[in-house]
């Protein structure tokens, strides 16, 4: 293990454990068993590494052809999920991260587009392949790619959402897979 994977796993651990606002940068480094100055320079502040953590690793979920049957949306969906239990602690932060980093606030907004994107191409082809009826009105497609985004974000906060029981995640599925219809 290279220490940049060493200090993310590290960091991850007590993200994880304690939480975004309760851990330091010493801690950190003590946990991954290097001085402060050598953590700094793999990551300059708490912020980017908390990026490199929650940064998606070899997921191709973007490309517009990914959401093209109601199966594959409720895939992304069940992964989304996932993804919010296990770095439940990035959520508790996500306002205050884009709020005190203009990197964050860049990073989370370009993230938001790709999902509007994503979800608008795979609300057309759904209507393409006849699986959820055409778009109703001009716009229609945009507040419900709105609607699914806003449910997503301001689900259960992180210990909540980090010890939910699984069945939960699945009643959120539906309510989810309820807004293509």
């Amino acid at each position: 293990m290279t220490t940049r994977e060493r200090i993310i796993a590290c960091a991850e651990a007590l993200f994880r454990e304690k939480g975004y606002n309760s851990v330091s940068m010493r801690e950190i480094a003590e946990k991954a068993g290097i001085r402060v100055g050598n953590l700094t320079y793999y990551y300059s502040r708490k912020e980017l590494l908390v990026e490199a953590v929650f940064s998606p690793r070899g997921t191709n979920w973007y490309t517009p052809e990914a959401l093209s049957s109601v199966d594959d949306f409720r895939d992304f969906f069940r992964h989304m999920l996932g993804v919010q239990r296990k770095h439940s602690f990035y959520f508790d932060s996500y306002i205050q991260l884009s709020q005190t980093s203009a990197y964050f606030h860049a990073i989370q907004c370009g993230r938001m587009d790709q999902l509007r994107g994503l979800f608008l191409a795979g609300l057309q082809n759904l209507a393409a392949a006849g699986e959820i009826a055409p778009e109703p009105c001009e716009g229609e497609f945009a507040r419900r790619v709105e609607t699914i985004l806003t449910a997503l974000m301001l689900r259960l906060p992180g210990q909540e959402r980090q010890f939910a029981p699984p069945e939960q995640d699945e009643a959120v599925l539906q309510r989810l897979m309820d807004l293509l219809r």
